[in-house]
């Protein structure tokens, strides 16, 4: 099995290095100089790596993780180096759009962005395309990189298929009138080299996600997307065996969406992580409030036997990610939304009882580690003050009463330094907290009082 994965990771690099030899053999034939190829080799490769390090830096944190880094770097090399090869051939089916196309889908949109303009500028400066050209693969790329994000399903993929092709084909013309004036002497079959570029771009960066997402344990918009359908066999069994919780778990997702909007975060990401981050709780749903009806089964067990369970459903939910091969992402998420806190009601009954013995705190505090990601920073928070707004009775939910509890929720987690290792900044804390207002607002909105008649 190791040696099955192993050779599907190597694949993308043996198709690099079968690429790039053939390439390189083309240029040089066709009187291409190295130096030239070579010079351009290395600044692109410093143009992408300060582009991914800005990124890694200001921006986007995953692409800390090596499995990020060398996909984009296998995604670059899959479009730039036949489009060396190619320029000289035919300027209209360069598959530079294909790296556009895929880091757009897979890494980021603003990265493809740039990558898109840093790579065609590379290709006109080492290379014998024209202006015109030039500025057709940076337009098309920029529409690429505006549209691919909206491919997640059938109709809309043929949308931006279609578009893109059109679009494609439309600055073919342009671009020729541009240059000659007019379509005297224009070569229609460069039309269709567009139409079937165009067309390959999109389907290609769509339809070969799942590959991506295995070869380098990734996990895409799409695959997150898929993980949200209640039909999903967890979910199913979550709401089957613990449907309190899952009522529980579809709030907290609410208002770690909404929230993960408002700070330009991944939404996809904080939406299916909160609806899967007390998947744990479905070994022993009765031991959760939200579960029980009528009988609370703490009564009849010591503060440090409760505690035992309560604690568990972090460790239980990681193995059932494991279990039904949930993306590392989630699982990450499932760990950590409860930091290494302590379970405070069962420590406090468990002090009241004490009888003076020393009571260990280490015993009722959750094993952790602390959120690092700013999606598993708000799904904490999202958590957090979803249990305390229930908490609340029905006379006192006014969103007056729940911005103060919103306040002191945000406020203990900060003073126990639960968010002290995740890139979540202070000035985004308010922004957060006018997100979960707002979601609470549309649940709680005072309705018009009609007269019974």
């Amino acid at each position: 099995m190791k040696f099955k994965e192993g050779m599907l990771k190597a694949i993308p690099f043996i198709c690099i290095f079968i690429i790039t030899a053939l390439s390189i053999s083309r240029l040089i034939y066709d009187g291409y100089s190295i130096i030239k190829l070579i010079s351009s080799t290395v600044l692109l490769l410093i143009m992408i790596g300060v582009a991914a390090f800005y990124f890694m830096q200001y921006y986007e944190k995953k692409l800390d993780i090596k499995n990020y880094q060398i996909m984009l770097w296998v995604f670059v090399f899959i479009g730039y180096i036949p489009s060396l090869m190619l320029s000289s051939i035919n300027p209209y089916l360069l598959p530079i759009l294909l790296t556009t196309a895929l880091i757009t889908s897979m890494i980021h949109v603003r990265l493809g962005f740039i990558l898109n303009f840093v790579m065609i500028t590379l290709l006109l400066i080492t290379t014998g395309i024209s202006v015109e050209i030039y500025l057709m693969y940076v337009v098309v790329g920029s529409f690429i990189s505006l549209t691919i994000p909206f491919a997640k399903n059938r109709q809309q993929v043929l949308y931006v298929t279609a578009s893109n092709m059109f679009f494609f084909m439309l600055l073919n013309i342009i671009t020729w009138l541009i240059a000659f004036g007019d379509l005297v002497e224009y070569n229609y079959l460069s039309l269709v080299y567009s139409a079937f570029n165009g067309v390959l771009v999109v389907i290609f960066a769509v339809g070969t996600e799942p590959i991506w997402e295995m070869m380098f344990s990734i996990t895409s918009n799409a695959r997150l997307i898929e993980l949200s359908n209640s039909n999903e066999p967890l979910l199913k069994k979550l709401i089957l065996e613990a449907p309190g919780t899952y009522h529980h778990s579809i709030i907290v997702a609410n208002l770690a969406e909404k929230a993960a909007i408002e700070i330009n975060a991944n939404y996809h990401l904080a939406r299916v992580g909160a609806l899967y981050h007390d998947i744990g709780k479905i070994n022993h749903p009765e031991y959760f409030t939200e579960n029980q009806k009528g009988k609370n089964i703490h009564d009849e067990l010591s503060p440090d036997a409760s505690a035992v369970y309560i604690i568990n459903h972090v460790k239980d939910g990681v193995v059932l990610a494991k279990e039904y091969k949930l993306p590392k992402d989630i699982q990450d998420i499932i760990r950590e939304h409860q930091g290494d806190s302590i379970v405070s009601y069962f420590y406090q009954k468990a002090m009241k009882h004490s009888d003076g013995f020393e009571i260990s705190d280490d015993d009722f505090r959750y094993k952790g580690p602390k959120p690092q990601s700013r999606e598993s920073a708000v799904i904490m928070l999202a958590d957090c003050v979803e249990a305390a707004t229930k908490s609340l009775s029905e006379g006192n939910r006014n969103l007056t009463s729940i911005s103060d509890k919103i306040d002191n929720v945000i406020s203990t987690v900060i003073s126990k330094q639960q968010l002290n290792e995740c890139p979540l900044s202070f000035s985004e804390i308010p922004i957060i907290k006018e997100a979960f207002l707002t979601v609470y607002n549309g649940m709680y909105h005072e309705r018009i009082k009609y007269e019974r008649s």
